[in-house]
């Protein structure tokens, strides 16, 4: 028998849907392809299009930490303190100066999301041996963020 829950990540705007099955496959779905390992793994099927928004990857990713387990308590609508931590920054918004917003995880990011880039102002950044600039959190965290892979050296 086939479950169906949504999920609503308020306040997020975009909306995700997962199917429980008996089986792992993508059931024609969308999915988000560097998550989608670990969902599987948990039978479980991202649907609709909610890969198609930065808002959607983000809740994907967080959903896909989840232990094959502690996707039950999600059915019933239980969220564990972690998974709500995770969800918060997919949706909060930073207003730019000249009006228009973007996602907060884009504020201080190395890369001017706001067209007036007030989004990296008064930003501290961990400066790349080639220059690029990443969040300070980059540095040492197992993953290259540096182009030239600086941020990972020397850990």
């Amino acid at each position: 028998m086939v479950r169906s829950i949504i999920l609503s990540i308020a306040p997020l705007f975009a909306v995700l849907s997962i199917l429980w099955i008996g089986a792992c496959s993508d059931a024609g779905g969308a999915s988000c392809p560097s998550h989608l390992e670990a969902i599987r793994s948990c039978e479980r099927v991202i649907k609709g299009s909610v890969c198609d928004t930065e808002e959607g990857q983000c809740a994907v990713a967080c959903y896909a930490k989840a232990d094959c387990d502690e996707y039950y308590d999600i059915d019933e609508g239980r969220r564990p303190a972690w998974l709500v931590q995770c969800l918060t920054p997919c949706s909060e918004r930073f207003a730019c100066k000249n009006g228009d917003s973007i996602l907060m995880r884009w504020q201080c990011d190395g890369s001017e999301d706001c067209a007036d880039g007030s989004d990296e102002l008064k930003c501290k950044y961990f400066v790349c041996k080639s220059g690029q600039r990443v969040s300070p959190a980059a540095r040492c965290n197992d993953r290259t963020d540096c182009m030239d892979g600086s941020d990972e050296e020397g850990c």
